[in-house]
């Protein structure tokens, strides 16, 4: 994938931790964004990073609306994942047993989350093999898309 990403800019939110991290570290080749830039760089590439919260989604649709402003007459293409349950520590301990608590207390909400597909979470490594196709010249006509790797629970 290396050699499809040549010359390629991208631009990665929550790159301290988890996905984020998972996902600049695959376009290229820990809790903190010095240590996620050394892995990129360590793979030959260049890592320009800005500290945000992704928990932030009007910040977050605002840095999106300004890249596809700025950078479209440019030919970048801006492009959104929305990935559903995901095996980072961000998803387990205390956010399991809030989630657990309010499923008791209201039992349709154990629907949430639930996928087409035997298979009920992603491991972040699939939701970077999507971020390394929208960065590569195999995806160069998508832009200004929001893509949901989910198993297809936002329809279940």
């Amino acid at each position: 994938m290396a050699a499809q990403l040549d010359g390629e800019v991208t631009f990665v939110t929550g790159v301290a931790r988890g996905q984020g991290r998972t996902h600049a570290v695959r376009l290229a080749a820990p809790e903190d964004p010095d240590e996620t830039r050394r892995l990129v760089e360590a793979q030959g590439r260049r890592a320009l990073l800005s500290v945000g919260d992704v928990r932030d989604l009007e910040g977050m649709r605002k840095i999106v609306d300004d890249a596809v402003v700025e950078l479209g007459p440019k030919n970048v293409r801006v492009n959104s994942i929305h990935p559903g349950g995901v095996a980072t520590p961000m998803g387990g301990g205390d956010m399991v047993s809030t989630l657990e608590a309010v499923g008791e207390s209201n039992p349709p909400l154990n629907l949430m989350g639930t996928t087409f597909l035997e298979q009920t979470w992603a491991e972040p490594e699939e939701i970077s093999n999507v971020v390394a196709f929208l960065a590569s010249d195999e995806s160069t006509f998508i832009t200004v898309e929001h893509i949901s790797i989910d198993g297809g629970s936002q329809y279940f």
